[in-house]
């Protein structure tokens, strides 16, 4: 079986004031232990940026899910003694999600952090993606398993397939299923049958450019499957 596999690019802006100490490998999070910082000679380095280069064979979020998830993990690393157990992890996890959807000031939408771009087929142009102002967490899925098993994208009707263009999610398409949750609330609908989150696009390509307004606050990026 093919399955496909996507690369990550990600560049970080050297301030003005002079670039930053090289960061070390142990110093970055948890979301990007197994990216590597290209070379300088690299034809993917950019003067005056910081250039990292990973991938992901399962997915790629950002906003709330990742907050959680970030803490999820600095949590585990913290007190490894108590996620032993599958359920009890579940169960840490989907309470640290709903203490988010409770606190709307810790929670985002999506389009104060980051403005999103998307490549719908190959060599198409870039066109930035319209997401309800409501979301705040959009994640781009690769496999069609998510949270312990769960389809995010589902399959899309036969009307809703043909006037959006959308199909249902293979591993081998070339395609990235692209998400959006509101909450944790909202996540308990993948529960249902036939339950799946707000199907925003499925593109070739995204592009996520965090807003200059978002320095002030935390951006939490996660992937899974590297």
């Amino acid at each position: 079986m093919n399955i496909d596999s996507w690369h990550i690019i990600m560049r970080m802006r050297i301030p003005q004031e002079g670039p930053c100490d090289p960061i070390a490998p142990l110093d970055l999070p948890h979301s990007l232990h197994a990216f590597h910082r290209v070379s300088a000679c690299d034809s993917l380095n950019l003067e005056g940026y910081h250039t990292f280069r990973g991938g992901f064979w399962n997915y790629f979020s950002l906003g709330m899910d990742a907050q959680v998830s970030y803490e999820f993990h600095s949590e585990r690393k913290r007190n490894p003694e108590k996620f032993r157990h599958q359920l009890r992890n579940q169960g840490t996890y989907a309470k640290l999600g709903f203490k988010h959807s409770l606190n709307h000031l810790s929670s985002r939408n999506i389009s104060q952090l980051a403005k999103v771009k998307i490549m719908k087929r190959p060599g198409s142009q870039w066109e930035e993606l319209k997401i309800p102002r409501s979301i705040q967490s959009v994640i781009c899925l690769n496999l069609p398993s998510f949270s312990g098993g769960l389809n995010p994208w589902g399959t899309p009707g036969t009307r809703k397939a043909q006037d959006r263009d959308l199909t249902a999610p293979y591993v081998d398409d070339g395609l990235i299923e692209v998400v959006g949750f509101r909450d944790a609330w909202h996540g308990l609908i993948l529960l249902a049958p036939n339950g799946h989150g707000t199907r925003l696009a499925q593109v070739e390509g995204t592009s996520l450019l965090c807003q200059h307004s978002a320095a002030r606050h935390t951006v939490r990026l996660t992937r899974k499957g590297n």
